[in-house]
């Protein structure tokens, strides 16, 4: 995978994300075992709006020429994923959401070590 299908593949997910955030909060949250109510709904819709502004940013990325771009966009991916995974699988660990988190702790998972790729191990010539 070349790193342009890594940031559309990262942009796609964080649109269908961020739109059933936006859209649905209360579902996404019965969906991985939380009980809400309206503050909860209230950030879990922030947290939408923001994540599709991300993925707007990642298919930007994609679609750009400039490696400075690419490259900050590659470290900011990494410390997101890496981040998320960490909380999200200490989480898990704890038994705090059901099962269903456990495929976001994958996905997590696999993009930070994507950026890894692209990033610490010194594949961000190949950009395209």
């Amino acid at each position: 995978m070349n790193l342009n299908t890594l940031f559309k593949l990262g942009a796609i997910l964080l649109l269908v994300v961020g739109l059933a955030l936006l859209v649905v909060p209360n579902e996404v949250a019965k969906l991985v075992g939380i009980s809400y109510d309206w503050p909860l709904t209230d950030g879990l819709r922030v947290m939408g709006g923001m994540l599709l502004g991300v993925a707007l940013v990642q298919w930007q990325v994609s679609e750009s020429k400039s490696k400075d771009f690419k490259e900050t966009a590659i470290w900011s991916g990494l410390a997101g994923t890496v981040l998320g995974f960490v909380v999200l699988l200490t989480a898990q660990i704890g038994q705090r959401y059901n099962w269903v988190a456990w495929a976001l702790v994958v996905i997590l998972g696999l993009g930070a070590l994507g950026f890894l790729y692209y990033g610490v191990l010194g594949q961000g010539e190949k950009q395209t």
